[in-house]
């Protein structure tokens, strides 16, 4: 059955919950990868970062290692940006049939959730991540809101009968998407992620990205502790990278890293390593440094 985090005994967790994204194996091939984890027990994230293939999806279903499914995966042959708040009818269902398709996974492979990005104000390109938005329109923001708000209540309720949950992660705000204090991305800030909860109900959560989080803090000038404070009992999961606060390059974890301190807090949720490619013992590494600061054993 799923429950909010509320009603969890957090006293009763042990063991870090650990998984590691795809893109941690960088260009090897999912044949690859899919046996080193189950090898070494680890649970994959199967993230954005692949290309488009046409065994992607079978590959998923058909894995022997623990798994879930994340946002722009299985890569579509046509790309396309994923946004549940475009306003152009085409693009905002094809959107929601992606995300149909990563609930589906989730429930084949018993994983959790399935979790995506927040939305956009606008159509910009995929090319356009990480760089300065194109085709955007900050000034409409309550039209896209309510876009996004239909289409992730929408899949909330099919997360529900699916007996998973639907998470949105907090966008990445770069200084240069930002404009009068405006900017195009939902669910930047803690308001938003509160209120998306709030109103989409107890199947949607929220996926925190300490990475995206840190770089938009410093961007629209609030404090990253306080968010974390703020939307804690709604986090379900956190992706772990680290970064110089102007941009999101996805650095390996070390003891300066910033979210350690509120580790404790998050004992019971699933931890995602989600950096630059690196070697297994590096990998073994970055599990150990998270474990012990939420003061647990390593998930076996």
């Amino acid at each position: 059955m799923v429950t909010d985090r509320h009603s969890v005994d957090h006293t009763s967790v042990t063991s870090l919950r650990f998984a590691v994204s795809t893109m941690v194996f960088g260009q090897q091939p999912l044949e690859e990868t899919i046996p080193v984890a189950v090898a070494h027990d680890l649970t994959l994230e199967f993230s954005s970062g692949l290309g488009h293939h046409p065994k992607l999806e079978n590959l998923y279903r058909t894995a022997g290692c623990a798994r879930l499914p994340h946002n722009y995966f299985p890569a579509p042959e046509e790309p396309f940006l994923l946004n549940l708040a475009s306003l152009n009818d085409q693009l905002w269902q094809r959107s929601i049939d992606h995300c149909h398709l990563g609930l589906d996974l989730a429930s084949c492979s018993e994983a959790p959730f399935f979790s995506a990005h927040a939305g956009y104000c606008g159509d910009p390109s995929p090319d356009d991540l990480g760089n300065v938005m194109t085709e955007v329109h900050p000034e409409l923001r309550q039209e896209y809101w309510g876009r996004f708000l239909d289409a992730v209540q929408h899949l909330g309720a099919e997360a529900a009968q699916a007996n998973v949950k639907f998470l949105i992660e907090n966008h990445v705000v770069i200084d240069e998407n930002v404009a009068a204090g405006d900017h195009p991305f939902l669910c930047a800030t803690s308001e938003e992620a509160l209120s998306l909860k709030e109103e989409a109900g107890p199947s949607v959560g929220l996926l925190l990205d300490t990475g995206h989080l840190k770089v938009t803090a410093n961007s629209l000038g609030f404090d990253r502790d306080a968010f974390v404070e703020e939307v804690a009992d709604v986090v379900e999961c956190i992706h772990h990278s680290d970064n110089d606060g102007i941009r999101d390059t996805n650095q390996a974890l070390s003891l300066d890293y910033w979210f350690l301190r509120h580790m404790r807090k998050f004992g019971d949720v699933l931890h995602v390593l989600e950096t630059r490619p690196m070697s297994l013992e590096d990998i073994f590494s970055q599990r150990s440094l998270l474990s012990s600061a939420a003061g647990l054993n390593i998930w076996k």
